[in-house]
């Protein structure tokens, strides 16, 4: 089935830094992996409806264990992100 994901800017490394804590590890009950694809929604900077949304390459802490890294492939479409995760909302 073909999607409509279209690939983002790059996103800037201090939002990123505040989007992805340490919960965001464990989506809906299960450990993201690498592979996974995961919905991030930043406020304060977006509408509620819209969202990042990336395929997760790999994941990392930094020394405090306060920050998830996550590095992938970002994308964005809202009717994309409500349909695969229609609890995000």
């Amino acid at each position: 089935m073909p999607r409509e994901n279209r690939r983002l800017p790059e996103p800037n490394q201090g939002a990123l830094q505040k989007m992805v804590r340490e919960d965001a590890m464990e989506v809906g009950g299960k450990i993201v992996t690498p592979g996974d694809v995961i919905v991030v929604r930043q406020e304060g900077r977006r509408r509620d409806e819209e969202y990042w949304k990336m395929t997760v390459d790999s994941l990392r802490r930094d020394d405090e264990n306060k920050v998830t890294w996550v590095v992938g492939e970002w994308f964005y479409t809202a009717a994309d992100a409500a349909k695969e995760f229609p609890m995000s909302k």
